[in-house]
């Protein structure tokens, strides 16, 4: 299989807090007569130094050729773990138990009881234990390129960004696969110091068991939890919208946050891959106004889909969530937003209307996506413009560097440093 490998280049990073940061390893490997020259270099902190040239046998490139050509497996097998079932279980115990709120009424004990024995046979724990990859934690930012380049000019690409064990779920274009295979013929191949080498090798650390066992049972646990104590203001969204990943939180004196309840919200007959992120005062599990809460959340939502342009790019992307949030978190179209919106797109000599009408900003709403996100604002006439988009990336004609989206209404201005890109373009309509 590795007969027509004309190269294989490999990129892995790491970038975070550390004095080092960021760390950098780049490998090329091209045929030989006694198997692949591999050469390349290792980088800290912008100090780099080149690596000795080591061969790298034939049947090596092969299997991470085969890996990399494998069909998507969609849901992780727990013999990759590397670990027993009841090391397994013993977390999933501990999981449970810190939600012991739920046995004081008989209805919640059984269904926290009905849950955690679901989770006893495979194929359900493995489904489970797939979606807890999903989590994320900050200052901690690896990745990994593997580009095969070969003989017929065909190229293959596959990476991972994932923080998570066996840097799993790597990603071929817009498939997911939740195979060892890659992960375990890149770790034949990497040499000892290489960025990342580390993530790629078995068994699941305790701690990282611990951090996936929560995060894949953190949705269930929660619904149950919001179940128990906020049921009236469930209830009432589940009226309107489909309801993902419901949690009930408690007063934060400190924040001066009192119980509230957050939810990820869908219209049952829209877009499936929009979706709406909430924060709703409750009061004794109640909404504090549910008629007001519905009608804004299906107001936004509404103008999201009544936008031909807007619709057509979402479905364009089947694959990739695309957000609208309730007014909290780090995007979401405050005063200070839509202000900043206006005198950016005057910047670029683009929607001079924005300014001389300001009825089209009263109902805007500010979609986004992608983990570098780009932010799309759509008008109530339904125009939808895309603002921005967090990179690096040098402006080019048409285009410029800008501040980052405020938050809040706050008045400090912390967004000096032009991390994004203004477009303003609008969205073609089909």
């Amino acid at each position: 299989m590795s007969d027509d490998v004309k190269e294989i280049r490999i990129r892995s990073t790491w970038a975070g807090l550390s004095r080092e940061s960021p760390l950098v390893t780049e490998l090329l490997l091209t045929p030989a007569e006694d198997g692949f020259s591999m050469t390349g270099s290792n980088s800290r902190a912008g100090d780099t130094t080149n690596l000795k040239r080591t061969v790298v046998p034939a049947e090596h490139v092969s299997e991470l050729i085969a890996a990399l050509e494998l069909s998507p497996q969609p849901v992780l097998k727990l013999a990759d773990l590397g670990i027993s079932d009841s090391e397994i279980q013993e977390q999933i115990d501990g999981a449970v138990g810190r939600y012991e709120e739920l046995k004081e009424s008989s209805e919640s004990a059984f269904a926290l009881q009905d849950y955690r024995d679901s989770l006893r046979a495979e194929a359900t724990l493995a489904m489970a234990l797939t979606e807890g990859f999903r989590s994320f934690h900050t200052d901690d930012y690896p990745g990994v390129r593997i580009e095969a380049m070969f003989d017929d000019g065909s190229t293959l690409v596959v990476g991972s960004n994932s923080q998570q064990f066996l840097m799993l779920p790597w990603q071929r274009g817009e498939e997911k696969t939740y195979s060892a295979s890659i992960a375990i013929a890149l770790m034949k191949i990497l040499p000892d110091g290489a960025t990342n080498r580390e993530r790629l090798q078995g068994p699941i650390r305790e701690w990282g068991l611990r951090e996936l066992v929560s995060s894949s049972m953190y949705d269930e646990l929660s619904r149950l939890k919001s179940e128990a104590q906020a049921a009236p203001a469930l209830r009432a969204l589940e009226s309107a919208f489909e309801v993902r990943n419901a949690r009930a939180q408690d007063a934060v004196p400190a924040i001066e946050l009192g119980p509230v309840l957050f939810a990820k919200l869908r219209l049952p007959s829209g877009v499936p891959n929009l979706w709406m992120f909430v924060r709703l005062p409750l009061n004794h599990g109640v909404l504090v106004d549910p008629e007001g809460d519905l009608n804004r959340i299906r107001g936004a939502m509404s103008v999201v889909q009544a936008s031909p342009g807007m619709v057509a790019l979402m479905k364009s992307h089947p694959k990739e969530d695309f957000a609208v949030n309730d007014g909290f978190g780090f995007h979401w179209l405050s005063e200070r937003a839509k202000d900043q919106f206006v005198a950016q797109m005057a910047e670029l000599g683009r929607f001079p209307e924005l300014a001389s009408s300001p009825e089209l900003m009263r109902s805007a709403v500010l979609v986004t996506s992608g983990p570098d996100p780009d932010e799309w604002i759509v008008l109530p006439d339904g125009r939808a413009i895309h603002w921005k988009r967090f990179t690096d990336e040098p402006a080019s004609e048409g285009t410029m560097r800008c501040d980052m989206t405020p938050v809040g209404e706050e008045e400090e201005d912390l967004w000096e440093k032009k991390p994004n890109l203004c477009f303003g373009q609008l969205v073609p309509e089909p």
